[in-house]
């Protein structure tokens, strides 16, 4: 079992009393938020909760057919409990719930765009000499395929790449890749290979 909304939300319910008292779903969402922000927030503001992706986590786990179908019991539109499945699943689960909720950090799902740029370059080797060393060791062809653009793009076309990645490494809070975006700026001004 990986990190993921829907256990986030019904182990959110659980540590609020969910298995013996109503509990409004926004206090839910905002438990939710306490125990997972990089999961939950905003884009661009990780210190505020996306009430989107609470909602639709409210609305995975109510929905037939999936795999928590039937932990929650709805008082109103607003006011939620686990049931006996939800509370017996909690209990059993209770260890391992814990562990992924209330260590040092919830990653953020995989298809968050700028965490995927931020691996993509990760997974870049020259990036890996360039942390290390501190050194640019990349081919401009192999710069050009980490940035999806070709070798005789123009100069405007590179540096929009560029930001994106940038634009990513500031939201992640990856000083690394930002040192790595910095230094290929440099390097593309002073001695442009593009011709």
């Amino acid at each position: 079992m990986s990190a993921n909304n829907q256990d986030l939300f019904v182990w959110s319910l659980y540590l609020l009393n969910g298995g013996s008292e109503w509990v409004d779903v926004e206090t839910i969402y905002l438990k939710a938020f306490d125990l997972a922000p990089e999961r939950l927030s905003w884009r661009t503001r990780r210190d505020i909760p996306d009430y989107k992706k609470c909602a639709k986590a409210l609305q995975s786990v109510e929905a037939p057919g999936k795999n928590h179908e039937g932990m929650l019991v709805k008082k109103s539109e607003h006011e939620r409990k686990l049931s006996t499945a939800g509370l017996q699943w909690c209990t059993t689960y209770a260890d391992h719930l814990r562990s992924l909720y209330q260590g040092e950090r919830v990653q953020s799902q995989s298809l968050n765009p700028a965490r995927r740029r931020i691996r993509d370059v990760e997974r870049f080797k020259p990036f890996g000499v360039f942390r290390d060393t501190g050194a640019l060791t990349f081919e401009i062809w192999e710069l050009a395929e980490l940035l999806n653009c070709a070798v005789d793009s123009s100069p405007q076309i590179w540096e929009a790449r560029l930001a994106i990645i940038a634009d990513a490494a500031l939201s992640e809070g990856h000083a690394a890749v930002q040192k790595f975006v910095e230094a290929i700026h440099r390097w593309l001004k002073e001695g442009d290979p593009r011709g």
